[in-house]
This record gives C-alpha cells, sequence and structure tokens, in this order.
C-alpha cells in the first residue's frame, strides 16, 4: 500500500470514529425509537378497526336499534378517543404526570362511562342482555392503562361480557339473525382488538421517546383539521338520546373527582404489572366488582378497594 492510500484510509477512519463519538454523545441510538413510518402505522392499523370490526359492529347494532343502536354509538365515539390518544403517544413522550394521563384519556373515560350508566338506566329493557354484554366489556379498552400485559386484560374484560353474549344467543338463536350476527360482530371486535395489541403494543402502549409533550401535542391535534369520516352510518334516524342524568335515581357521580382521589393512592399491581387508575377506574365503574377483579388475578390497592366498595354500596367518597 503507497504512502498516499494509507494516508487516505487513515482519513476515512478518522471520520468514521467522529461519526461515532457524535452519536455516543448524543445519546442517541437508531433502535431505541420507532421511525416516524412505524409511528403512523400502528395508528393505521389501529383505523383498520375503526373501519372493519366496528363498523361491522355499527351495522349489526343498526338492525337491532333503540337503546343497542345507541350504545353502539357510544362505542364508536370511545374508540375514535383512544384512536385519537394513540396518535398522541405516536408522536409523544409517555407524561410523568397521573395528571397529564389522566387529561388525556378523559375523553375516551366519559364515553365509557356513558355506555356503563346507558345500561344501568335501563335494567327493564327486553334488551338488557346486548346492553349488558357491552357495558362489561367495553372494559378491555382499558388496554391503554396497563402493563406490561395489556393483551391478557383484554381477554379479561371480553370474557366477563360474554356471559350477556350467551345469554343473547339463547334468547334469540331461533328467532332474530340480526340479534346472533350481532353477538359475532361483538366478539370480532374483541378479538381483532387483542390481535392489533399484540402486534403494535405488547408490554403496553408504545410512546414516542423522540416526542414532545404529549398535553401539546394533543392539543395541537384537537385544532387541526379532522380525519376523514368512517362508513355512513345505518340507515333510519337514531333513536331519542337518554333522559337527563338529573332525572335518574341513582345520584350522579362526579368522575373527575373519583379519579383525582383514586389517583392520590398507589397504582394497581400485582408484580411487574401496572395500571392506570383514571381509565380502569372509568372502566369498570358499575360494573365489575373487586371480588370479580381480584378473581382474574389483579390485586387492587388498599385505596381502589375502599373507593369502589364505597360507591357500590352507596356510600360518599
Amino acid at each position: 500500500m503507497s504512502g498516499e492510500e494509507l494516508s487516505k484510509l487513515i482519513d476515512r477512519l478518522e471520520k468514521v470514529t467522529s461519526r461515532l463519538e457524535q452519536c455516543s454523545t448524543s445519546g442517541k441510538a437508531v433502535a431505541s425509537s420507532p421511525s416516524t413510518e412505524e409511528e403512523s402505522l400502528f395508528v393505521k392499523e389501529f383505523d383498520v378497526i375503526i373501519s372493519g370490526p366496528l363498523a361491522e359492529f355499527l351495522a349489526a347494532s343498526g338492525k337491532i336499534g333503540g337503546l343497542v343502536n345507541e350504545q353502539a354509538s357510544l362505542l364508536e365515539k370511545a374508540i375514535k378517543a383512544q384512536r385519537s390518544y394513540i396518535n398522541t403517544a405516536s408522536k409523544s413522550k409517555k407524561p410523568t404526570s397521573q395528571e397529564a394521563i389522566q387529561k388525556l384519556m378523559q375523553p375516551m373515560a366519559t364515553q365509557i362511562t356513558a355506555i356503563m350508566d346507558l345500561k344501568e338506566k335501563n335494567r327493564k329493557s327486553n334488551l338488557f342482555n346486548h346492553l349488558s354484554a357491552l357495558a362489561e366489556g367495553v372494559a378491555a379498552l382499558g388496554w391503554v392503562g396497563v402493563e406490561p400485559t395489556p393483551v391478557p386484560f383484554i381477554k379479561d374484560m371480553a370474557d366477563a361480557g360474554m356471559f350477556y353474549v350467551n345469554r343473547v344467543l339463547k334468547e334469540f338463536k331461533d328467532k332474530g339473525a340480526e340479534h346472533v350476527q350481532w353477538t359475532k360482530a361483538i366478539q370480532s371486535l374483541w378479538k381483532d382488538l387483542s390481535a392489533y395489541v399484540k402486534q403494535h403494543h405488547l408490554t403496553g402502549l408504545t410512546w414516542n421517546p423522540s416526542g414532545g409533550d404529549a398535553l401539546t401535542v394533543a392539543a395541537s391535534q384537537s385544532s387541526a383539521a379532522p380525519p376523514p369520516p368512517g362508513p355512513p352510518p345505518p340507515p333510519g334516524p337514531p333513536p331519542p338520546g337518554p333522559p337527563p342524568a338529573a332525572v335518574s335515581s341513582k345520584p350522579a357521580t362526579d368522575t373527575g373527582a373519583l379519579f383525582a382521589d383514586l389517583n392520590k393512592g398507589s397504582a394497581v399491581t400485582s408484580g411487574e404489572l401496572r395500571i392506570n387508575m383514571s381509565i380502569i377506574y372509568a372502566c369498570m365503574l358499575y360494573t365489575i366488582d373487586y371480588v370479580r377483579w381480584v378473581q382474574n388475578g389483579y390485586r387492587a390497592s388498599s385505596l381502589f378497594l375502599e373507593s369502589l366498595s364505597q360507591l357500590l354500596t352507596g356510600e360518599t367518597l
């Protein structure tokens, strides 16, 4: 090798060394965070759930109509709110405060609570099993607050609704094809959601360690133009909405205040399992008592059990 060739080789080595040192001091590893393409991919994959199994469930609910269709519309809002939350996560660092996470989850929690309230206000309905199936299973949307095993959590919550799904099947198997289709649609929805989470969020919701502040990103998204509309709703005018909460015999519940109280305590834990209290409490409100929670293998904090017990017995938190 000539002296000139050796000199060029040394120059190249020095440049490579310099680049490696820059990468080391910056603390940024190429594999440490998902690329923008990967982040947008898992948001787009969630859109497949909205245009696929959710649309099918909405269509099946529209054929039944009445309260079932009304409750399905609330689910659509909850899942679209979850889509916004996932989109925020793809562009943001994970918030370090419970208050920030609670604020980001509030739109989703509001719709989940409304789904459960609708069931409670219509216990005498001949479609009560339909309402209960969704009100029990909708807790599966709480996967966004579960680490590191959100997939088993979805299954546990979906299984809670299967008791009522089977009741619907038993009642309408020979006299209502639209009801049988409805049971297939709701099971398909939770199954596809579980598969999506397993593929893209196996140990918990994926955040972007190189992203911005989550609240700032969420605010910018809410002020931006809305995404393209989803599939058209089933034909026919919607039924009248539920009566105002004030006429209900059940005392009004300040969900925000309950969230704030619960977040003062320690998170629900079981070994490495960490669950965000805000969304899980909303999901469990009225429907999943602490006995079932413990039977499913999750240990709740004493503050959680005390607060939930007070709610179930009608005491004031």
